[in-house]
């Protein structure tokens, strides 16, 4: 199952263009930012979903997904309201907090200076994507197609694909890596260890 493109299609044409007006930004630039951000928001859920906590943590984020779902429904007009596309949007602020935290303002300053929009701009698209997220999973949960659980493998299994979209200023702030070997010779190249070394002192301790 692929991710990156149903996420994208999520947001239908009408959605980006009322989005680019209340961003404030063009609406071709939008366009570009939100393309950069669905893989940048994918390789923050890989990443969180690695670990056990981190699953546990992705789940709890799901239980909004259902109503995400039928609030995205309603989106070109809820984002004509200020007041309504606000409260709509703090939901995805508190996802990426939990997906990205510190590494969100990094990440919205790389696409901002990517996309030529302003930052501000970049992190609240970055929130609407991550509904787009929320919104496609929990129909798909609510719809039998998926499992909660289940949703974590498909997560995982998007690595590949997510680690080749990645915009290269936001791979340097969100590592991922197509091969998870790869991340471990990273770390242990940094260490001075080798894979070979590590497996031998393995076998004495």
């Amino acid at each position: 199952m692929e991710l990156l493109a149903q996420i994208r299609n999520a947001l239908s044409a009408d959605s980006v263009r009322r989005a680019s007006v209340f961003v404030g930004a063009d609406e071709n630039r939008t366009r570009r930012a939100i393309g950069q951000l669905v893989p940048a928001v994918m390789a923050a859920s890989i990443n969180l979903v690695s670990t056990d906590d981190g699953a546990f943590s992705f789940q709890c984020m799901l239980q909004e997904g259902r109503h995400v779902d039928v609030l995205m429904g309603e989106l070109p007009s809820l984002l004509n309201s200020r007041d309504s596309a606000r409260s709509l949007l703090s939901v995805g602020e508190r996802a990426i907090d939990r997906l990205m935290g510190k590494q969100s303002v990094a990440i919205a300053h790389a696409i901002a200076e990517e996309c030529g929009i302003t930052e501000p701009a970049a992190a609240e698209l970055m929130q609407l994507v991550s509904l787009a997220m929320l919104g496609l999973l929990g129909r798909m949960i609510s719809e039998d197609q998926i499992t909660r659980r289940g949703v974590i493998d498909v997560i995982r299994n998007q690595r590949g694909m997510t680690a080749r979209a990645l915009p290269p200023e936001v791979a340097k702030v969100i590592e991922l890596y197509e091969n998870p070997r790869d991340e471990m010779e990273e770390v242990l190249a940094a260490s001075g260890w080798s894979l070979r070394k590590l497996r031998v002192f393995r076998l004495f301790t």
